[in-house]
């Protein structure tokens, strides 16, 4: 699965990218149809745009703290290994490559 990488923004409900020369066009939209409160939306529509940047940055912390974190050991690092398990672990599911 390819992602269509970063420049997404949040307007109101709609996800936008600007995947056209600086021209904002509507990829996605959060509408629950009014079944929660008021904000919902909005909020979902905030997180949707900010995906991509988070996947990015997830991908690049693990693997910079990845060398550091398998150096400390079992019996040292237990809490961070778990830690970088479970970011690894959103990663591969985000990129379809986990159910």
């Amino acid at each position: 699965m390819k992602h269509t990488g970063r420049g997404w923004i949040a307007v109101g409900k709609s996800i936008k990218s600007d995947i056209d020369h600086g021209k904002r066009h509507t990829i996605a939209r959060a509408d629950s149809h009014g079944r929660f409160l008021p904000g919902y939306d909005e909020a979902n529509a905030k997180v949707m745009a900010a995906s991509s940047d988070l996947l990015a940055t997830c991908e690049h912390l693990c693997k910079t703290i990845k060398p550091y974190v398998m150096s400390l050991g079992v019996k040292k690092g237990f809490s961070e290994m778990v830690a970088l398990t479970e970011a690894e672990k959103a990663i591969a599911k985000a990129k379809g490559e986990l159910t």
